[in-house]
């Protein structure tokens, strides 16, 4: 049972350091007296289930909401758009929450962070979270029941360093605005409907380590000649692909830090650059299943001392 007391003044609230492990039953309306709660940190308490009371809406100052691993089920109380004071939103593994996507959390502006993972939550992304012009970190994964489009808002993020699409219901195309993050530098979009090409403003990802496409299979067009200007990309890898065409850019060997780089499962031809002979970190170089590239590995790669797959 949980000790509910409004004149505690509790700021802060971590299921682990508070040793509530063995809790059971459901979470008491009354959490919402804790209304001067900053942080609630909340998971793997086995015996605790039911739904998310709607009096956590009173939370007004909170700026860290994160929960994980949890039995909950029901849906997203509409009243967490009061949290106009939230920097950190985490929903992880609570795989009985359902419901949409509620529109108000689009009134979050100081928001930092959101991931919503493994959830059975529905329906789409709301337009206007371009509002969260503080972002710097969002993810989605294995969340199959999410239909929606990538809004052309979040080209407001500027401030945004990862990106992270898996496994979710996303479709349409790649917004152009995608290529509106100066800061970002990790990027993956895999196991999704987006169809169209892929954008040539991510050449301006100036700051990119991590790069990842994979089964996307109705992609079209060509890789954009433009990914060459990445000067700090690490891992780059492109998984089936399937209907991309056209040849590897040769300007990809301006690399100067790339470790991993793997194309496979695609229509891509042409030959292998002769270029890629200045990578000198490289570690892992794998064109598997490209049946049109044509042409050997560049004679000239005495530099690539720390190659372990090829």
């Amino acid at each position: 049972m949980l000790l509910i007391e409004k004149t505690e003044r509790f700021t802060n609230f971590f299921s682990q350091v508070n040793n509530l492990r063995t809790l059971t039953g459901t979470l008491p309306t009354e959490i919402g007296l804790w209304e001067y709660l900053e942080s609630f940190f909340f998971g793997s308490v086995d015996g605790l289930s039911g739904t998310l009371p709607s009096q956590i809406g009173n939370w007004g100052l909170l700026r860290l909401f994160q929960v994980y691993n949890m039995d909950f089920s029901g849906t997203l109380p509409s009243t967490i758009g009061n949290w106009k004071l939230l920097q950190t939103f985490r929903v992880d593994s609570v795989v009985r929450l359902s419901g949409t996507i509620p529109d108000v959390i689009v009134g979050w502006p100081g928001l930092k962070a959101f991931q919503m993972d493994n959830l059975n939550i529905s329906g789409s992304l709301p337009n206007n979270i371009g509002n969260w012009r503080n972002l710097t970190f969002f993810e989605m994964m294995y969340d199959p029941h999410v239909a929606s489009t990538i809004p052309t808002s979040i080209g407001n993020w500027k401030k945004l360093h990862l990106l992270n699409f898996q496994h979710v219901g996303i479709s349409g195309t790649i917004p152009t605005e995608i290529g509106n993050f100066p800061q970002l530098t990790f990027f993956c979009l895999s196991h999704a409907d987006v169809v169209g090409t892929i954008p040539t403003t991510i050449g301006g990802w100036d700051s990119l380590g991590y790069f990842k496409l994979a089964y996307l299979y109705n992609i079209v067009g060509v890789i954009p000649t433009e990914i060459g200007r990445w000067r700090h990309i690490t891992i780059f890898q492109m998984f089936s692909v399937g209907q991309l065409t056209g040849t590897i850019p040769t300007l990809i060997g301006n690399w100067q830090s790339v470790q991993y780089f793997e194309i496979t499962n695609n229509s891509l031809s042409g030959t292998i650059p002769t270029t890629i002979q200045n990578w000198h970190e490289i570690k892992l170089f794998d064109l598997a299943t490209l049946p049109s590239i044509t042409g050997t590995i560049p004679s000239n790669v005495d530099g690539w001392k720390h190659l372990f797959f090829l």
